[in-house]
């Protein structure tokens, strides 16, 4: 019997594993009611606090398709796609709510494009969408059990296993852990040829740490691995989960995250100074520039 609402989790690892026992603690704070099933390739102990599913050791090695099979295969109506490295800081009722209207969500990934950001002539190919279309981030989904949302994600599975062929010239059943396939650029592929309807969401749905963003309001979700956090180095003097919490949610007023700096809160009529002093900048550099060419 399919339940309504529900979390699916993908650890592939000990590592990730790890980060899901710090994800499921968040999760039990804000969403104590929701099942969790979280699929893996490492053995767990019995009273692990979530459902288990054992990831078929032919497909180990090819992690980000486990993902997406993950989610072909959900037992929720609605579901809320989590990767491990997350930590959840408020209730996450609205990602479900809005599938009332729409058949999923998700904000836009922070690179666009992984052809031109990582030079990657394996993400692109003959059905690919325009430049103007961006890749979607798969951190945080949620997704309604609708056939056209199946139909999308059954054409990214069958999209992110040609590129993994293209890629490594093998199939994913035979995948090893030198392999390599991003699954971005498929899911791109998949949404640019389908009626799905779509939200994309704010990044203050799914923060990330590790990437400089702007946030307006509070943040619900944030993003990093925590061997990236764990140093202190990433937001300076926040080394756990909860350090990182207050620092990011320390206003109300818009935030800049400054990787390796902190959190650097804005007032209200900044943004439009900060506006201005960026198109005084612009308007300088260019009379000097065309000064120098000039010469």
């Amino acid at each position: 019997m399919t339940r309504e609402r529900g979390i699916i989790i993908t650890a592939a690892g000990a590592e990730s594993l790890r980060e899901t026992r710090e994800l499921l603690r968040s999760l039990r704070r804000h969403h104590p009611e929701l099942p969790v099933v979280v699929h893996t390739d490492v053995e767990v102990e019995s009273d692990f606090p979530a459902e288990i599913v054992i990831i078929p050791a032919e497909r180990r090695a090819a992690r980000n398709y486990n993902r997406i099979v993950a989610w072909l295969e959900t037992p929720f109506e609605r579901t809320l796609g989590l990767d491990s490295d997350l930590w959840v800081m408020g209730r996450l009722d609205e990602l479900f709510d809005c599938l009332d209207r729409y058949d999923y969500a998700c904000k836009l990934a922070p690179e666009r494009d992984s052809y031109r950001n990582f030079r990657d002539p394996n993400s692109r190919n003959s059905a690919d969408a325009p430049d103007i279309f961006p890749e979607r981030s798969m951190g945080l989904f949620a997704y309604r059990r609708t056939p056209v949302m199946m139909q999308l994600l059954e054409a990214w599975r069958a999209g992110y296993a040609a590129s993994f062929l293209k890629r490594n010239g093998h199939p994913i059943d035979q995948a090893t852990t030198a392999d390599r396939q991003r699954d971005q650029p498929p899911f791109r592929n998949a949404v640019y040829k389908s009626d799905a309807r779509e939200l994309i969401i704010g990044e203050e749905w799914n923060t990330p740490l590790a990437q400089p963003c702007l946030i307006r309001t509070m943040s619900r979700v944030l993003h990093c691995h925590l061997r990236d956090l764990e140093p202190g180095t990433l937001l300076p003097g926040c080394r756990t989960w909860e350090e990182a919490e207050r620092e990011v949610n320390q206003s109300h007023h818009f935030r800049f995250i400054w990787p390796g700096y902190g959190v650097y809160t804005v007032p209200p009529k900044w943004p439009r100074l900060l506006r201005l002093g960026r198109m005084v900048a612009r308007d300088a550099v260019g009379r000097l520039l065309a000064k120098t060419l000039g010469r």
